[in-house]
């Protein structure tokens, strides 16, 4: 079964009735809570020694960098598909797919844990929490609305525990002309460690930290700053006592710092704890073997159970650090991140990311209608380098 409608702006009711957005006042509510968490600890002991005036000092750094760090952070916003954009959806008994003019995905039903019917869209659930909204206003009629949940329905509750054939095959009639052929390829498999890391930080430079470490220092400075602040508020409030005024001034330098180091440890710890959770939270789906392929078209990304299909303009960033190459598509969505020790070499590595990232700059500079499939020949490897950048 197979349907194919154009987007439309109405079409953003659809998507908030089945992933209703979280309200400013929660997002901002979030946000305050998380500062007295940070603050609360760092300048409480301060005015409990009644140090007024450093504590409102560092209360008001504190929220000077608080507010700059989150205007940085701005809830991000959806990428929405421009009025008019055409797009299909088909259901065979392999798997869906979602066909647009620069991106095209295959699904196998392995990967679906629901299909549910909104008022005003079709939801078809993915076990990693992503989803297929479908706008009811595309279907003809109620019946036929009805028929296509009840296929997928029925395909999702029939498909076998692991997929039996190749979805989508070689010769499938949406699977464009230049993906096939290419020779610009590298397999792959990440660990949660890997995606959690990438996730929640993006590709910082150098090389990962190790998340047991990172863990055990940040405990140590959070549990260090925060008993250096009391004792020295425990100090501070016994100066008041004439026979304790000679340490006062030393315990104040102290509390100082530490106020500070609890600050910056709390955000470090923060991005540890974000971590942990994003490993935790990472689905098997993620961690299966797959295949990225790039050409001067677009890139192409396998695994038993999905496809991605797309040209260069449909990714919002390409980039590359010691360790890792990783792509992302137009809603800032991972697509891909790829170790570079999975290479036979650091050369052949850096050689591909370089490609890879220099054709995506290239297809941001050239109208995608100028591209002909004849180029594709053209860059054609030769050599005992299968990675080697035809611009090298």
């Amino acid at each position: 079964m197979e349907i194919e409608f154009e987007t439309r702006a109405e079409d953003q009711q659809a998507r908030d009735e089945a992933n209703p957005p979280v309200s400013t006042w929660a997002y901002r509510g979030i946000q305050i809570g998380f500062f007295f968490l940070y603050a609360g600890p760092a300048v409480l002991p301060l005015f409990i020694s009644r140090q007024w005036i450093a504590g409102s000092i560092f209360l008001t750094v504190y929220s000077g960098f608080w507010v700059w760090v989150m205007t940085l952070a701005k809830q991000r916003q959806p990428w929405i598909p421009p009025d008019g954009t055409l797009i299909r959806i088909r259901l065979s008994p392999e798997g869906l797919a979602e066909l647009e003019p620069k991106a095209s995905t295959w699904i196998s039903w392995q990967l679906f844990e629901s299909v549910t019917m909104h008022p005003s869209a079709v939801q078809l659930l993915l076990k990693s929490k992503g989803n297929v909204l479908i706008p009811t206003r595309v279907f003809a009629s109620d019946e036929v609305r009805d028929q296509f949940v009840q296929l997928a329905q029925q395909y999702v509750a029939a498909c076998p525990a692991e997929p039996t054939g190749e979805f989508p095959a070689a010769d499938d009639p949406y699977l464009p002309a230049w993906t096939r052929g290419l020779s610009q390829s590298i397999e792959y498999q990440n660990d949660a460690d890997q995606l959690a890391y990438v996730a929640n930080g993006g590709l910082t430079p150098g090389k990962r930290s190790n998340i047991y470490l990172s863990s055990l220092f940040t405990s140590v400075f959070l549990l260090g700053s925060l008993a250096a602040l009391v004792v020295g508020m425990l100090i501070v409030m016994a100066t008041y006592d004439p026979s304790g005024r000679d340490f006062g001034g030393d315990a104040k330098v102290v509390m100082y710092f530490s106020s500070a180091a609890w600050f910056v440890s709390a955000l470090v710890a923060t991005s540890t704890m974000f971590r942990w959770i994003h490993r935790f939270r990472m689905h098997p789906s993620f961690l299966t073997p797959r295949q990225l392929t790039i050409s001067s078209k677009g890139y192409l990304l396998r695994s038993a159970t999905a496809t991605l299909c797309g040209t260069w303009d449909n990714l919002s960033q390409v980039d590359q650090n010691e360790e890792f190459l990783a792509l992302k598509n137009l809603d800032e969505q991972l697509i891909c991140v790829v170790p570079k020790s999975v290479f036979p070499n650091p050369q052949m590595a850096q050689e591909f990311a370089d490609e890879a990232i220099l054709t995506w700059q290239e297809a941001r500079q050239i109208d995608e209608a100028e591209l002909v499939d004849d180029i594709i020949q053209a860059e054609v490897v030769d050599g005992d380098n299968p990675y080697r950048s035809p611009h090298a």
